[in-house]
């Protein structure tokens, strides 16, 4: 009987190991499923703050538009104004809200010598008449 119960001993033992290496890998496992859930969340914090960032500018260039207007040259020219002042731009850079950039003299008022001023956008190079 003594060699049976060192069998037995064994077996146990050897059971108790394969226990053992199963819940290794079941605890392993759910860790390879908490590291992706953990990056998954820090993706979506990434994100949200993004997304945040983005309605935080819309909002303030919604605020910001309300200082600006549209106005039509004499000869027919739209360009956007800041309102009671003759600081003019673009309009195509007003539309992408880019509203800091000024229109700046252009080298066809030096050209020209008709009494028109000519602004040109630095940004996207389009030129306009204006007035003052």
């Amino acid at each position: 009987m003594g060699n049976i119960s060192k069998i037995l001993s064994l077996f146990n033992a050897l059971t108790q190991t394969k226990d053992i290496v199963e819940l290794r890998q079941i605890v392993l496992s759910e860790f390879d499923s908490y590291v992706e859930i953990s990056q998954k969340y820090s993706q979506a914090i990434e994100q949200i703050t993004t997304l945040q960032e983005q309605i935080k500018k819309y909002e303030t260039w919604e605020q910001e538009r309300k200082n600006y207007e549209s106005y039509t040259t004499s000869i027919g020219a739209t360009v956007y104004r800041k309102k009671n002042t003759e600081e003019f731009f673009c309009p195509n850079c007003y539309e992408t809200k880019m509203v800091a950039v000024h229109l700046q003299p252009s080298s066809l008022s030096e050209h020209w010598n008709y009494h028109k001023n000519y602004k040109f956008c630095p940004n996207c190079k389009n030129t306009f008449r204006v007035e003052f």
